[in-house]
């Protein structure tokens, strides 16, 4: 008993980190409010999710906010652009493939298979942006070029982001549970575990400049 109310117990440090969680949370839920701002606050949440990742003192709520406002401009823009090219892409698929025409109908496929490379990459960039000083043009082509090449990778990235809405539609009486999760430890939870399973990338990005 003894042991287990030192300050330097496991249990302590397990709910040390999932404190950190909550408030990394809740921030980023109020910062994504306006929803324009989604960029801004999802690149904030991976700076220090990241850091958290390598082992680094994080100071989450200054890091965060600090983070938040340095990229809030070109995180902004990064956002916006992805958000337009994926409605775009849905939009044109959905129209093609009720057209009737084989050749649109084609091109719906295709257009379709396009949305999923851009939200594979969406991850990356928002990663690449809180590692990373580039331009939005840089970051999209090696956020793009990085998912490609891992796409194991980027497929596990993706179903960690489905798999919450999965649980909750397959199995209904764990919606609750879901849904109260995703409001303390959501994103930040998931960002987290994206945080450690795109690090390795990240850090092998920075030693070959041309990737990034």
């Amino acid at each position: 008993m003894n042991r287990f109310f030192r300050y330097d117990a496991p249990f302590w440090g397990v709910m040390g980190r999932v404190f950190d969680l909550v408030v990394l949370n809740w921030l980023w839920l109020l910062t994504s409010l306006p929803l324009v701002t989604l960029g801004a606050s999802t690149t904030a949440l991976y700076t220090v999710t990241l850091r958290m990742a390598r082992g680094e003192d994080s100071h989450n709520l200054s890091g965060y906010l600090r983070a938040f406002a340095g990229n809030l401009k070109q995180a902004t823009a990064l956002w916006l652009l992805y958000a337009a090219a994926a409605a775009w892409l849905v939009l044109g698929s959905s129209v093609m493939s009720h057209s009737g025409q084989p050749f649109l109908q084609a091109l719906a496929i295709a257009e379709a298979g396009l949305l999923v490379l851009v939200l594979l990459g969406l991850p990356y960039a928002f990663a690449l942006q809180a590692r990373f000083s580039n331009t939005v043009r840089g970051t999209i082509l090696a956020a793009q070029t990085l998912a490609l090449r891992n796409l194991p990778i980027s497929a596990a990235v993706a179903a960690l982001v489905l798999a919450p809405a999965l649980l909750a539609g397959l199995y209904t009486p764990l919606s609750g549970a879901v849904a109260l999760a995703g409001l303390f430890v959501g994103a930040s939870g998931i960002a987290l575990l994206h945080a450690k399973l795109l690090s390795p990338i990240l850090e092998r990005s920075a030693a070959r400049p041309d990737t990034v």
